[in-house]
């Protein structure tokens, strides 16, 4: 590709002797709603590894919701697509990166996550360009299948660097989220913390939330890339969601309306 251009103040009580108990109860109310939505959760909203797990997908279809609606959803969607990505062979993998790399990474892509002031954007975009060409220009001389399975383990990690930083941004995102639900703005994007808990143990409710929070926000992208295909960023978002729907929650062979006109990533 042609270079990147980027373009306190002590508070001192009047009088000692009077205690304030208020204060001290406030404070620890505070830390017991905390502990509470916590304790509901199992900390689910807090670590990237058990939001991302099959067990806990409907928490993951809340988490989805929040950042469809309220924030950036490039990070959790580029992290979640890269993960999908490293379970092609080489083939696949080198035509996917590719894909990937154009539509999050690249300065000014459709879905890039980088703050426009982060000089890391273009080294990170530089670094993957590098470990592309390399595999490009890789042929194998044996016949062992060594060389593809080294060749495998470079293209699995071509991402590395990317995900680490998606990862840092959604972990931010996580923390937002909690403050909203401490607050008890949770349900907004989805159920209550009981039934989140309950669905991880029956799938017929595990369904009904995807259908009920994640499907109509689907569906409502694809319809807006369809009437819009000039549009980059809406193609590209519906793309990457419709992509996670289908290959994380959907049942094999089940489709959304409309998704069939549009482009998946990793396959």
């Amino acid at each position: 590709p042609p270079p990147y251009q980027s373009g306190t103040t002590p508070i001192i009580a009047a009088q000692t002797n009077i205690e304030q108990r208020d204060i001290l109860a406030f404070e620890c109310d505070n830390e017991t709603d905390e502990e509470l939505v916590v304790e509901e959760d199992n900390g689910v909203f807090r670590s990237i590894s058990m939001l991302t797990s099959p067990e806990n997908a409907s928490y993951l279809v809340v988490f989805l919701n929040f950042v469809l609606s309220n924030s950036k959803p490039s990070p959790i969607l580029f992290y979640l697509i890269t993960d999908l990505y490293k379970k092609g062979n080489v083939k696949d993998m080198r035509k996917w990166a590719y894909e990937i790399h154009s539509t999050f990474l690249v300065p000014s892509s459709p879905l890039s996550f980088f703050p426009d002031t982060d000089n890391m954007c273009e080294t990170i975009a530089r670094d993957v360009d590098d470990k592309l060409a390399h595999t490009k220009n890789f042929q194998p001389t044996d016949r062992s299948g060594a060389q593809d399975f080294e060749m495998a383990g470079w293209l699995k990690n071509v991402f590395q660097k990317a995900r680490s930083k998606a990862r840092d941004m959604v972990n931010c995102q996580m923390e937002e989220f909690q403050e909203k639900r401490i607050a008890g703005m949770g349900t907004m994007f989805g159920p209550t913390a009981p039934e989140l808990a309950a669905a991880k143990r029956n799938k017929a409710a595990e369904q009904t939330i995807l259908d009920n929070h994640l499907l109509p926000l689907l569906q409502k992208m694809l319809d807006e890339a369809e009437s819009s295909p000039e549009s980059d960023v809406k193609m590209a978002l519906a793309s990457a969601l419709s992509t996670v729907v289908h290959k994380i929650f959907l049942p094999r062979g089940t489709t959304a309306p409309n998704a069939e006109r549009i482009h998946h990533y990793v396959t």
